[in-house]
């Protein structure tokens, strides 16, 4: 299984006056789904990063 984190930077700014960053998680059991899914993560978010992991 892969693991998918997007962020997107410069997101909503909180009542502190930070600004507060917009992360998603997605998840592909196989390496085609995960191609797909990286690709659409690029298209939306800043940051991507892949990992794997067992379940």
């Amino acid at each position: 299984m892969y693991k998918i984190i997007a962020r997107l930077n410069g997101g909503e700014p909180t009542y502190d006056g930070k600004i507060k960053e917009i992360e998603k998680v997605y998840k592909a059991r196989f390496k085609g789904t995960l191609i797909m899914k990286v690709i659409f993560a690029k298209l939306f978010y800043d940051w991507v990063f892949v990992e794997e992991y067992e379940e």
